[in-house]
């Protein structure tokens, strides 16, 4: 290996906005890091209203029971955890200054990467990532430079275009009958993209 050459992965902690986002690149993930420890973390005080939240935390559960029992190699180190907290109130305090796309974007990113940073360091993992990358429809500069930001020494910011399996991701999705939205998660978003 080259000095060029990225190290594999040990360890990582990735952030789930949804299960339709997250499938694919848990696979992808597991393809190319057949030994990484695998965590995936579910924080996202950006969705509304409260039941919306609670549908994509429960549509992420059920993916999970799904890759549990489903034949796969069981050397695979997978946890999840749903416990961070619902904190709206952090999003809706930056979203109020910052009310338009994409400086609301950036914000939200910003809160999301800082936590997965802190979490990760927390939980002695080496990385952070998140499923927002899977999505056509987030704005990867600004999530980037967010997860950049935001790393620090022993969490680092692990960045993959997981657009490139949107296709096959979607099909998963809808072949493992998940919940799948049509708006980003806020309320600004959803008065945004209908």
């Amino acid at each position: 290996m080259s000095e060029f050459e990225p190290q594999p992965l040990k360890s990582l902690l990735l952030h789930v906005c949804c299960a339709p986002c997250a499938i694919w690149p848990i696979e992808s993930l597991f393809q190319k890091y057949p030994r990484l420890k695998l965590h995936l973390w579910f924080y996202n005080p950006n969705i509304q209203p409260l039941a919306e939240f609670r549908r994509r935390r429960d549509g992420l559960a059920f993916l999970f029971t799904r890759l549990l029992g489903a034949p796969r190699d069981l050397t695979r180190d997978l946890t999840i955890d749903f416990t961070p907290p619902y904190e709206t109130d952090k999003f809706l305090a930056m979203a109020a200054k910052r009310p338009q796309a994409p400086e609301r974007c950036a914000g939200c990113y910003e809160i999301r990467l800082r936590a997965a940073a802190a979490a990760t360091s927390q939980l002695g993992l080496d990385n952070f990532s998140t499923t927002l990358l899977f999505s056509r429809q987030q704005k990867h500069d600004l999530i980037a430079r967010a997860g950049r930001e935001a790393q620090k020494p022993g969490a680092q910011f692990y960045y993959e275009d997981f657009r490139v399996g949107w296709k096959e991701g979607q099909a998963m999705a809808r072949s493992n009958g998940l919940y799948r939205q049509n708006y980003c998660g806020c309320v600004y978003g959803a008065f945004e993209q209908g």
